[in-house]
């Protein structure tokens, strides 16, 4: 049931990034959505990181990412290159 909640809000905040009008807004608040029912899964944060880097607020990516770390304190997954290293390097 939980995974069916986090992948509607993924879904949704897919969504509201898409067209000649995202609407930023709404896609965060789904992102969030999901963590508030699942913080520990890996695709919300994705999202946010994502809905994030897209308006060009780079606190908002850096925020995603902290919260991130503290729950899972060894970074992103071993797949990411560079780990959470790479992603704070991102030019704003």
């Amino acid at each position: 049931m939980i995974s069916g909640i986090v992948d509607t809000a993924h879904t949704l905040a897919v969504r509201h990034t898409e067209g000649d009008h995202p609407d930023l807004d709404a896609a965060r608040r789904a992102a969030l959505r999901g963590l508030e029912i699942d913080e520990t899964a890996e695709v919300p944060y994705r999202d946010w990181m994502n809905i994030e880097w897209g308006a060009g607020n780079g606190t908002g990516v850096r925020k995603a990412i902290t919260r991130l770390q503290q729950i899972a304190p060894t970074g992103l997954p071993p797949h990411a290159p560079g780990g959470t290293d790479l992603t704070c390097t991102w030019a704003w």
